[in-house]
């Protein structure tokens, strides 16, 4: 199935709360319809997608956990203040190769990523090498990210709110690549922020809903980190502290799913933005 994606309000209601203004479509959806959308979805199929997250966290995380802990530089300063506060002195050991190649891999994996969801979406084909589709457009992708970061983190300089509302405005961007690869990264952008004109609160609201099952997830992961550390065990350099971030990689493992439901989510939040959505129903 190419087209269009079907999934349903509850029965008491007649129509879908979708405003058009000219061509732009502004949600009143809650969060709700969203979350239930993506485990209608899921369900029965959570394997691929939890696989296709745990393929990018992979490549992103362990190469740059890797060259953190063999290559590593130390923050002085900032190592000090942790240690005066009583906290490990090495966790601000960090490689700056494993900075310049995450950035450099994250538009690809980005790309990728949301390319694999819009398919699973859309119930077509959606095999996980579908996130390493970015690589074949290795320079769109990556300005694409440079752009969305550099506006973000911009804007987060900018007393955090402008940053944020920033994040929200190019959201889309990645999805639109997705669905035309041949517009330009500045394309994307623009037409991101279009379609996000009135409905940036929506997905804030959206992503807030996903903070109970992303804390659930997280606490293994935290759990097991003050086990170590009780045991003497700490994040740093070397053999030890690459060992040590893999444990905690494994045991936050939960955020595979989180991450496959969220993402799901999201493309039900894009195609409803787009026009893709018909007459649907259901119960959430």
């Amino acid at each position: 199935m190419t087209g269009v994606q079907t999934c349903a309000l509850p029965i008491f209601e007649n129509e879908r709360k979708v405003i058009r203004i000219m061509e732009r479509i502004i949600i009143t959806e809650e969060a709700a319809y969203f979350s239930a959308c993506a485990r209608q979805t899921l369900a029965g199929k959570w394997t691929k997608p939890v696989l296709a997250v745990l393929i990018v966290d992979v490549f992103m995380q362990i190469p740059t956990m890797f060259l953190d802990s063999f290559f590593s530089v130390r923050v002085r300063s900032l190592n000090v203040m942790l240690k005066n506060a009583g906290m490990y002195e090495d966790i601000m050991a960090f490689s700056p190769a494993g900075a310049i190649l995450e950035i450099f891999i994250a538009g690809a994996f980005a790309f990728g990523l949301t390319a694999f969801f819009i398919a699973f979406f859309r119930r077509q084909d959606a095999g996980t090498t579908l996130v390493f589709s970015g690589f074949g457009r290795f320079i769109n992708t990556l300005v694409l990210f440079l752009l969305y970061m550099f506006i973000v983190v911009a804007g987060m300089i900018l007393f955090i709110v402008p940053g944020v509302i920033f994040f929200y405005r190019y959201s889309q961007a990645f999805c639109i690549m997705c669905d035309d690869p041949k517009k330009s990264p500045i394309q994307c952008m623009a037409e991101s922020a279009f379609l996000m004109r009135g409905n940036k609160v929506k997905l804030f609201i959206m992503h807030l809903s996903f903070a109970g099952w992303a804390i659930l997830a997280v606490i293994p992961g935290a759990m097991t980190s003050e086990v170590l550390a009780k045991m003497g065990f700490y994040s740093g350099t070397g053999m030890i502290g690459f060992i040590y971030k893999i444990i905690i990689f494994i045991a936050s493992s939960g955020m595979f799913w989180v991450g496959a439901y969220i993402n799901t989510a999201q493309i039900a939040f894009y195609d409803m933005l787009t026009g893709r959505f018909k007459k649907v129903r259901f119960h959430y």
